[in-house]
C-alpha cells in the first residue's frame, strides 16, 4: 500500500482524486454497514401479557367518565349521610 501511495504522488491530479473518492467511499460504505447492523439489527420480543392489556385498557374518556361517576356517587352518599346526622341532632 506505501508503493502505490509513493506511485500516486507522481501521477496526475485526476488519479490522485480518484484514489481519494474511492477510499473516502469505502470508508463510508463501512461506517453505514457498521451504523445500520447497529440501528437494524434490534428485535423487539413484545410479551403476550402486554399485548392483552393494552387491548383492554380503557379509553381516556371512558376513565374520566368512570371517575366522575364514582366521585358523584361518594359525594351523593356524604350528603345523605349529612342529611341523616343533621336530621338526628336535634333529637
Amino acid at each position: 500500500m506505501r508503493k502505490y501511495i509513493e506511485s500516486l504522488k507522481e501521477k496526475p491530479d485526476h488519479h490522485k482524486e480518484r484514489f481519494a473518492l474511492l477510499t473516502s467511499g469505502i470508508f463510508t460504505l463501512a461506517i453505514f454497514g457498521v451504523w445500520s447492523f447497529v440501528t437494524f439489527n434490534k428485535t423487539v420480543d413484545v410479551p403476550v401479557a402486554t399485548v392483552q392489556q393494552v387491548e383492554y385498557e380503557p379509553s381516556p374518556l371512558s376513565s374520566l367518565r368512570t371517575n366522575f361517576s364514582s366521585a358523584f356517587e361518594a359525594i351523593r352518599g356524604n350528603v345523605g349521610e349529612l342529611k341523616g346526622a343533621i336530621e338526628n341532632y336535634g333529637e
